[in-house]
């Protein structure tokens, strides 16, 4: 059981090895893949094995979620990623307990806990998007007031701006370089960062383009609206942060109880995994706390 195991984090370190030696953000894609195809090591044949298990619609979604949080691995690499984040937690669980059974959902507990990972990451970078935009929206408005063009104060935000709109910005002016719409632009910065508040901006820019009127005066509105949203917003969080942190100690309660028993006592959980009755209380209790998070998170979700 012990060489099962160290086998499987052998493996996982092997595979992360690879991608801190292989994968540098100034290396183009064409490169990688040449040096994929002239290494014969595992690592290599893992990450190429895993380019062409994705589908095209699997590998455009994680591309659009690795490309929001900022990363610079493709969606190959990230998936075998995965792969060791799954082989490490469950060859924990396997040397822990001495049970394939919970060897292999650790496995599957180590690919939740990254996807999790990768979506609180994106979740977060989307947030401070939102947080910015009117502050964005603001020195767009004073440029506009300036003389300055609509493009020209993009040129603004993209140089002395904040991340991630800095970014977002930048991209779509280097789309519209090479021939891309600056509004087409605006409304897949709204797409990729899921902001309705964004969308506004790009339907506010192509009105005005089509039929005309003062932009800096529909941005200077639209700021303002953002700025009341953001504040109530703030408010309904902070009238709800009781019950989310209830829900935050709940869940993590029964597992925090788990593992110092595991360290200390281990023989007083032996039983969860060695009889059927135990395997059975196991799977309930795992199906009923994920039903129990999903209705404390309805209770204290607010959208405003």
């Amino acid at each position: 059981m012990i060489w099962v195991a160290a086998g499987l984090i052998g493996m996982a370190v092997g595979l992360f090895v690879y991608l801190l030696i292989y994968h540098k953000p100034e290396v183009s894609d064409l490169v990688l893949q040449q040096r994929m195809q002239s290494d014969d090591s595992v690592a290599a044949s893992a990450v190429s094995l895993a380019d062409r298990l994705i589908s095209k619609k699997g590998r455009d979604s994680v591309s659009l979620r690795l490309s929001v949080a900022g990363s610079k691995l493709r969606p190959a690499e990230w998936a075998v990623l995965r792969s060791v984040a799954g082989l490490v937690v469950g060859a924990g669980a396997l040397l822990l307990t001495s049970s394939f059974i919970l060897g292999l959902l650790g496995v599957g507990a180590g690919l939740a806990l990254a996807s999790l990972w990768l979506r609180a990451r994106v979740n977060r970078v989307r947030r401070k998007f939102e947080d910015i935009l009117a502050d964005t929206l603001q020195i767009i408005a004073g440029g506009l007031r300036s003389g300055l063009s609509f493009t020209a104060a993009l040129h603004v935000v993209a140089a002395d701006g904040q991340e991630p709109i800095k970014s977002e910005i930048q991209r779509v002016l280097a789309k519209e370089k090479l021939g891309g719409d600056l509004v087409d632009g605006l409304d897949g910065i709204a797409a990729r960062m899921q902001s309705k508040a964004f969308q506004w901006v790009a339907l506010a820019v192509r009105i005005q383009r089509e039929v005309g009127g003062n932009l800096s005066e529909i941005l200077a509105t639209t700021t303002q609206t953002l700025r009341e949203r953001a504040y109530l917003h703030r408010q309904v969080r902070t009238l709800s942060a009781e019950g989310r942190l209830s829900a935050y100690i709940l869940i993590a309660l029964p597992f925090a109880v788990t593992g110092v028993l595991l360290v200390t006592r281990p023989e007083y959980l032996r039983v969860l995994w060695t009889t059927p009755i135990g395997l059975t209380s196991v799977a309930v209790g795992l199906l009923m706390l994920t039903a129990g998070w999903f209705w404390m998170r309805a209770v204290v979700k607010v959208e405003v």
